[in-house]
């Protein structure tokens, strides 16, 4: 899975979308907090509820590197 849009930022706590890389499936409102270990082990070893693979595990078949993506704050956040 590869994050694709982030919001509902609290602190270091967030919402996100995210598109699985295999099948292209879309998964909501998913939780998520901001730091390394969260953007370098968890988000690619989430299974997609539809083909039921990771993004280590593609990577693993093709031999590609892993991308990592890390989402910045939103900039539509009034305080």
């Amino acid at each position: 899975m590869k994050i694709t849009k982030t919001y509902n930022w609290h602190r270091r706590d967030f919402c996100y979308d995210a598109k699985c890389e295999n099948c292209g499936r879309i998964t909501q409102n998913n939780s998520g907090y901001d730091d390394i270990n969260y953007y370098n082990n968890v988000v690619p070893d989430i299974h997609c509820p539809k083909c039921k693979k990771s993004t280590n595990e593609i990577n693993k078949e093709n031999d590609l590197p892993i991308e990592i993506l890390i989402p910045k704050y939103d900039p539509n956040i009034t305080i």
